[in-house]
């Protein structure tokens, strides 16, 4: 019977090395039954009898069976005192589990060669290593290498070390454990930011109101405006460049900015969704609709149109708009010229469509500095000249 029972047990741990939770406690302490659940499971070996958490074959064979798991659990810690005093051991279960080295003896965690296995996997691992190889430069090295968040367990000297931050940061991981001295150096915080726009966050004050880092910054990541200083936060180029990427990052610009008409025009016209923002506000939407949905339609030459022209005219289809003006509008238009005027005379692409409508405009200072004649007559003349056009001074 008692045969029978092994048997059936051995199988249960061939299949499932957790198994060994639920045999009976007799075969805990059964070597056989036991190597089989480790070899299956490593860390099946915190089910075994104290007696075989001693013996090195067991625990051995358990380490080199670990893995990672969600309990960040692992084989050594269940094994004795003495073994996790053995070098064997340890560093076979860093080889395979980095964070075993936590339960490893005082001295094997002075070990450079274990804490090296260690780290090289895993550099969290660093974390459990002796003070003295927390600042050794090759040690500390090889963890940032795979995981530069292991700078946070690195000696005061190596978190002020150049080296050793910029590997972390060209990691891609930030500057937060680094020197105070570091998040300084322009350099370092340059890489950091091109990496990832957020690390300004831990960029020194002096470098968080410098505008190529902060540029460098937002170019990655336009929420990163939210760490610029307040100086950079109300700069129009700045800012402009955030919302360029997203326009969400404006929430972050100076409340200066935020209620600058001008500059929330330029920019709508760099962004399609910024309207989102101020849905209830007409000159925003209008501006954004011709921007962005233009249509004909759109057009409605009303006192919020017409007043409105200087920033339409920055809108990418100003020409369509006033090629449409003086197809179906051409009277509204002779009328509000002078709202128009000076956007035309410095486009020669407009000065072109409007001389296709038989509208020929002209600078009255231009004419009257080499003609010797008064204003009246110099019309009259034009109108003659260009007689069944259109003549608009200016």
């Amino acid at each position: 019977m008692f045969l029978y029972n092994k048997l059936y047990f051995l199988e249960l741990v061939k299949n499932n090395g957790k198994n060994l939770e639920f045999i009976p406690d007799i075969f805990k302490n059964d070597k056989e039954i036991v190597l089989h659940a480790v070899k299956e499971d490593g860390l099946s070996l915190r089910y075994a009898s104290e007696q075989l958490q001693k013996d090195k074959e067991i625990v051995l064979e358990a380490v080199k069976n670990d893995k990672y798991n969600y309990t960040n659990r692992c084989a050594l810690e269940f094994a004795s005192k003495r073994l996790k005093n053995d070098k064997e051991i340890v560093f076979e279960a860093v080889k395979m589990v980095s964070i075993a080295l936590e339960f490893a003896s005082k001295r094997l965690k002075n070990d450079k060669e274990i804490v090296f296995e260690a780290v090289k996997n895993n550099g969290s691992a660093l974390e459990f290593a002796s003070k003295r190889l927390q600042n050794d430069k090759e040690i500390v090295l090889e963890a940032i290498k795979n995981n530069g968040f292991a700078l946070e367990f690195a000696s005061k000297e190596l978190k002020n070390d150049k080296d050793i931050v910029l590997q972390t940061v060209i990691n891609k991981v930030s500057l937060h454990f680094a020197s105070d001295e570091l998040k300084n150096n322009y350099e370092i915080v340059l890489v950091a930011v091109q990496n990832n726009g957020y690390h300004l966050k831990y960029a020194s004050e002096q470098l968080k109101n410098d505008k190529d880092i902060v540029l460098q910054a937002i170019n990655n990541n336009s929420y990163a405006l939210q760490y610029a200083s307040e100086l950079l936060r109300n700069d129009k180029e700045i800012v402009l460049q955030a919302v360029k990427n997203d326009f969400n990052s404006l929430y972050y610009s100076s409340n200066e900015l935020k209620n600058n008409k001008d500059f929330i025009i330029d920019c709508i016209i760099n962004n399609n969704i910024i309207i989102i923002k101020y849905p209830n506000n007409n000159l925003y939407l209008l501006i954004h609709n011709l921007q962005h949905n233009f249509n004909t339609k759109l057009i409605v030459l009303d006192e919020l149109f017409l007043n409105n022209i200087n920033y339409i005219s920055k809108t990418k289809n100003f020409y369509d708009i006033l090629n449409f003006i003086l197809t179906y509008h051409l009277k509204i238009f002779i009328e509000n010229y002078k709202k128009f005027i000076y956007h035309i005379v410095n486009n020669l692409e407009y000065i072109q469509l409007c001389q296709e409508h038989n509208i020929h405009i002209f600078n009255i200072d231009e004419i009257t500095s080499y003609e010797e004649y008064n204003f009246d007559d110099i019309k009259k003349e034009y109108e003659l000249k260009y007689k069944d056009n259109i003549i608009l001074f200016y």
